[in-house]
């Protein structure tokens, strides 16, 4: 974690935005869950539009020709866990899946891409009849070739996403039963990846019933292991994680209000649209540019950009998509930007419940305005002439670079041509 407490950096030292896929798919390149998306394409193809950050999580159960949904082409997909019969044997790794994520996170540095590993998966041991639930789930003790511990769901409702359940605080830190196998796969992971540079961790994907003692547990147990970061998606905050996101907004207004309520906290925090309106299939590349640029005028860690793009009836790589998250890249090289040195404030932009500001004030402002015609900005901590070009996030063109006087409010146009546009002031 960055210094900043709102960002994480890379092996350097450097701090990042984090823009790229928060998806999910069959850890194994050449393996398919029950659509044909693939890390190593989201990496692959995302490297021409310089997307930084990817997704993976280690939960995900195993799909089959006979799992409802099947495997999109009819094989078995690899899981942590050896599979015999159709049993999982948590006493055995299975090495096709642990080579996968190895070769993945080989090809994610070699593309400049930052790995997030998801250590467990709340989605995949919640109820429900479908593969994705815990009727199928290798945590299940009905699919493991013996009873490696009392089935966790005491209360017998197919669902193990509740405290006491999957969420034994006192089997974990005894190191005993389910919260065994928990540190055996921590360890495994850790083994696998830890002297990666590109690699930071996060306790679980969607944890939604997790306890703040239980998180506080994982967290911990990790930090004992590696100094790299380990975050939380869902569930109660842990005391020692080192970021926190979240799947709530819809739209993306939803995202920059979401966003001001959840940064500033003293770690990297971030709104990701897995599950809302956000992700779906027919969600406008505008409405997904907007949300990026709100995140990142908002102090955010990062946008995860999960679509259903690569799920089976998506268009696949959408290069409209990544050319409006390329152009976000391109405005922090190009600028220099030092967006940690910078925080949240709205108050200093016109019209701020649509507009946003990032700011250092006096050296350096950034501006997303919406859509008006023209902005005002306050500028009364900035002293003598300060130096402002406009950004079009559509076509990632600037205007020339032009000067005002500080100390006063100003106002700017919108330059011919744009739908939403940037506002770049420094010395």
């Amino acid at each position: 974690m960055h210094p900043s407490g709102r960002y994480f950096q890379d092996a350097a030292g450097k701090p990042m935005f984090l823009l790229g896929y928060y998806n999910w798919a069959a850890v194994p390149d050449g393996s398919f869950i029950d659509h044909p998306s693939r890390y190593a394409e989201m990496i692959e193809r995302g490297k021409t539009y310089r997307l930084n950050y990817i997704r993976i999580s280690l939960g995900v159960n195993r799909f089959t020709d006979k799992t409802q949904p099947p495997s999109w082409d009819g094989q078995p997909t690899p899981t942590p866990f050896t599979y015999e019969d159709g049993k999982a044997d948590l006493d055995r790794w299975d090495a096709v899946f642990w080579d996968g994520l190895r070769a993945q996170c080989t090809l994610a540095r070699k593309n400049g891409v930052l790995v997030h590993i998801s250590l467990f998966d709340g989605a995949d041991i919640r109820g429900g009849r479908e593969a994705y639930r815990y009727v199928n789930s290798f945590w299940n003790p009905k699919n493991q070739t013996r009873d490696f511990y009392p089935d966790p769901d005491g209360n017998g409702n197919g669902n193990i996403d509740e405290d006491g359940e999957f969420y034994q605080t006192d089997a974990f830190n005894g190191n005993r039963e389910i919260g065994y196998y928990q540190r055996r796969l921590i360890d495994k992971a850790l083994n696998e990846t830890v002297t990666f540079d590109n690699v930071l961790y996060e306790i679980g994907n969607e944890l939604l019933s997790s306890s703040t003692v239980w998180n506080t547990a994982v967290a911990g147990y990790l930090h004992t292991k590696t100094e790299k970061a380990v975050t939380q998606n869902g569930g109660n905050l842990g005391a020692k994680v080192n970021g926190w996101a979240q799947h709530s907004a819809n739209t993306p207004a939803e995202v920059k209000a979401r966003v001001a309520a959840i940064v500033g906290q003293g770690y990297p925090a971030w709104e990701d649209p897995d599950g809302p309106a956000l992700c779906n299939v027919d969600v406008s590349p505008d409405d997904l540019r907007q949300a990026a640029w709100y995140s990142f005028t908002g102090g955010a860690a990062g946008w995860g950009g999960f679509t259903v793009d690569f799920w089976t009836g998506g268009p696949g790589f959408n290069k409209e998509k990544a050319a409006y998250y390329r152009n976000l890249r391109r405005f922090i090289r190009e600028t220099g930007a030092r967006f940690w040195m910078m925080t949240p404030r709205h108050d200093l932009v016109s019209d701020n419940g649509v507009n946003s500001c990032l700011a250092n004030p006096g050296k350096e402002y950034i501006a997303y305005i919406l859509r008006h015609d023209r902005a005002v900005l306050d500028l009364t901590a900035a002293e003598g002439k300060i130096n402002y070009k406009i950004y079009n996030p559509c076509t990632g063109k600037w205007t020339n670079r032009r000067s005002v006087i500080g100390g006063a409010s100003h106002t700017f146009d919108k330059p011919a041509g744009a739908d939403d546009w940037v506002i770049y002031i420094s010395r």
